[in-house]
């Protein structure tokens, strides 16, 4: 049996991200979204976080676990942030959330919710512990 590979914490840039954590086993990489008070929402600086980390990710990377900090995956998209923009800087907002998750080799959501982040599904296979 394979055991579980062994995480570092990534340095230099990866580890300046302060909406995630970055840990690395190559070929692996596992980025956690730290916002558990919003239920991991993403908003316009997570999705800015999120693009640098796959931009910088290590050449070594080939598949990224996407996860959440607290009970949470992920809650979507931060609709507090959204209630305060028009409908075309709304449609920036989103435009921006997929660029972003256009970035990483293979990202799996380590995750049982089914309700939720539906729009970073569209780019993951769902694993289940």
């Amino acid at each position: 049996m394979n055991s579980l590979p062994s995480f570092q914490p990534a340095t230099g840039l990866l580890a300046s991200l302060d909406l995630l954590r970055v840990e690395l086993a190559a070929p692996l990489a596992h980025v956690r979204l730290m916002r558990p008070a919003k239920r991991n929402a993403i908003n316009d600086a997570l999705i800015a976080q999120l693009q640098t980390a796959f931009v910088n990710l290590p050449a070594e990377v080939r598949a990224v676990v996407l996860s959440g900090e607290g009970e949470h995956f992920c809650a979507g998209l931060d609709l507090s942030e959204l209630a305060e923009r028009s409908v075309e800087s709304g449609m920036h907002h989103s435009r921006r959330w997929h660029a972003a998750m256009d970035q990483p080799p293979q990202p799996s959501p380590a995750s049982r919710e089914r309700g939720q982040g539906v729009r970073s599904r569209r780019y993951c296979s769902l694993i289940s512990p």
